[in-house]
């Protein structure tokens, strides 16, 4: 899982404070706050560095560890109870001190149904009845039913300041019954109130909101320019191994052009590139000319897929989607996009899980059973145009789409642009339309798309698959973009999750990755080799499992290579 970096040397002595990492992002952040946010990049920044967590999942061993409780919580035998005792020495980067009745804050907000932009973290705590904090370090869970990844879902919560977001103790007025019922929650005005203001982009984006008892500490954002992280030299972990903290300052940086990311890296004006298209990565990246670089490829838990809408009448067929992934020659893609740098995958569930099923195969490319499926579902060209139609709603329909993509992201341009070129050979006519990553995340959560090329994380423990396959994800802004819905998949979802018989999640889980095989709601593309170059001066560069599969943080430089002013402590 863990592959150490070229620049790891024994000789460069014991690790020192000092110096700042400028990391390359390729948009601006959607925003800072971890309860709002699905900004895979922001997620980097905030995770670890900014906000921290009840358990903290180890870098090396993936086991999940006490963090800011001082144990494992205690579970009740009917799995409905759940007890944090926190450690009593923790404190905000403001210096308020951080305790349960933060704990119960964040968990309102997250159960609140107004603050809309949380509806994907919300669905891995609508098990939750009711909490509690009896005293200043006891917090205190109970569910209404059992749920397997309870103490991890709720271990892992970011905690945020009750003192800065919710000042006039708006959270006080509504409980955590009043959120379940979705009709009287819209009623009230506490849950009202603090919904709107919690939504608004000043929350998500400015400083003074964005507080966290972690080593690093938000101190400016400058749109579409850089976001600016300084160590927090109060921080109250800082003596444990993974709570050290020796970079200054994270400086995120918005290039919005590899190309452009990659001349700024070889000029020293950045220090980590990650992302890179294959071809920047293999063939611009001369190690004997630029010696004050380095560069590694390593797998990690992320997948590329294209995503279909059913709401769409194009795609609402299952023989329609099988034969857009018979279209999709992925070996070929594999090897013209990414140069060889992923592996073909036939679903969500991550190689490296014992869920993975064992004899499923990623789809081989096949043009004419594409067609016959299409013929089939009715798809003919039968007034000789040239393009395919079908008789939809009593009137003729043309099968015409377009693929959403994010600009500046040149593979899942790349993507679109050679599926489209094999369709047309079909009679199917697809472009492009590429769009600015906030608003293209935008459209996604709203559904207004044919279809789009995307990616995920997935997990590195036991998956939870509700998130993004549950029917009920479709509605508000859940995950479930394409609007898919199976009965048999939300039953085996929800089976999966109250169960805690291992064998018997493993045969849901099995029977779920059948299920979409068959339905191919996703054509599943890659798991992608991560590919990243950075300065050669950093030392301790490791690669992991855990997103983003590296921890800048732990990143040092020896006092006389150190670029920037050097650290004081």
């Amino acid at each position: 899982m863990e592959k150490k970096g070229d620049q790891v040397r024994a000789s460069a002595g014991e690790p020192v404070p000092g110096d700042w990492v400028i990391k390359h992002v390729l948009s601006d952040f959607e925003g800072l706050n971890p309860i709002t946010s699905t900004d895979a990049e922001a997620q980097f920044c905030y995770n670890e560095h900014i906000y921290e967590t009840l358990l903290y999942q180890d870098w090396e061993t993936l086991d999940f560890t006490p963090w800011l409780c001082d144990s494992l919580p205690n579970i009740s035998p009917d799995h409905l109870t759940y007890t944090f005792h926190l450690k009593k020495n923790i404190t905000f980067s403001d210096g308020h001190p951080l305790t349960a009745h933060d704990a119960v804050f964040t968990l309102k907000v997250i159960m609140n149904p107004m603050v809309i932009n949380g509806a994907h973290l919300r669905n891995y705590f609508n098990m939750v009845k009711t909490a509690e904090a009896p005293d200043d370090y006891t917090f205190v869970v109970h569910m209404s039913q059992p749920y397997f990844q309870a103490d991890h879902q709720i271990g892992t919560m970011w905690i945020e300041p009750k003192h800065v977001l919710d000042p006039k103790g708006l959270t006080d007025e509504y409980t955590f019954e009043d959120c379940a019922n979705i009709p009287k929650a819209k009623k009230n005005k506490a849950i009202r109130e603090f919904g709107d203001w919690f939504e608004s982009s000043d929350v998500s984006r400015n400083p003074k909101y964005l507080i966290g008892s972690g080593p690093y500490v938000v101190k400016e954002w400058i749109t579409n320019d850089r976001v600016i992280t300084e160590r927090n030299m109060k921080y109250w972990n800082s003596g444990t191994k993974w709570g050290k903290s020796y970079p200054d300052k994270m400086i995120y940086k918005t290039v919005s052009d590899f190309n452009t990311a990659l001349s700024a890296l070889k000029a020293g004006e950045l220090d980590l590139v990650t992302g890179l298209t294959p071809g920047l990565y293999t063939h611009q990246i001369d190690l004997q000319k630029t010696p004050q670089l380095a560069k590694d490829a390593f797998f990690f838990p992320y997948i590329y897929y294209i995503g279909w809408n059913e709401e769409n009448p194009l795609f609402e067929d299952k023989h329609v989607r099988q034969a857009m992934t018979y279209f999709t020659d992925v070996k070929a893609l594999i090897d013209k996009v990414m140069l060889g740098l992923a592996r073909p995958i036939f679903g969500m569930t991550y190689f490296m899980r014992k869920e993975c099923h064992p004899t499923l195969k990623p789809y081989e490319f096949n043009a004419e059973k594409a067609k016959q499926l299409l013929k089939e579902a009715g798809w003919t060209d039968s007034d000789g145009d040239g393009v395919l139609e079908k008789i939809i709603g009593g009137r003729k329909v043309d099968f015409k789409f377009s693929f959403l993509v994010n600009s500046g992201n040149e593979i899942r341009k790349n993507v679109a642009l050679i599926l489209s070129e094999e369709l047309r050979k079909a009679g199917i006519i697809a472009d492009i339309q590429p769009l600015e990553f906030t608003v293209y995340l935008q459209n996604l959560r709203n559904h207004k798309f044919d279809a789009y090329v995307g990616a995920w994380s997935v997990p590195t423990d036991a998956p939870d698959e509700y998130q993004i396959w549950h029917s009920s994800q479709a509605e508000g802004h859940g995950s479930n973009y394409i609007s898919y819905k199976n009965r048999e998949v939300d039953s085996v979802i929800e089976k999966n999750r109250v169960e805690f018989d291992e064998n018997k999640r493993m045969e849901y889980m099995r029977r779920f990755q059948e299920i979409l095989y068959e339905d191919q709601p996703y054509t599943f593309l890659w798991n992608p080799k991560e590919r990243a170059a950075y300065s050669n001066r950093f030392q301790n560069v490791r690669w992991y499992a855990i997103m983003p599969g590296y921890d800048m943080q732990s990143w040092w430089v020896p006092t006389a290579n150190q670029k920037y002013a050097v650290s004081k402590n």
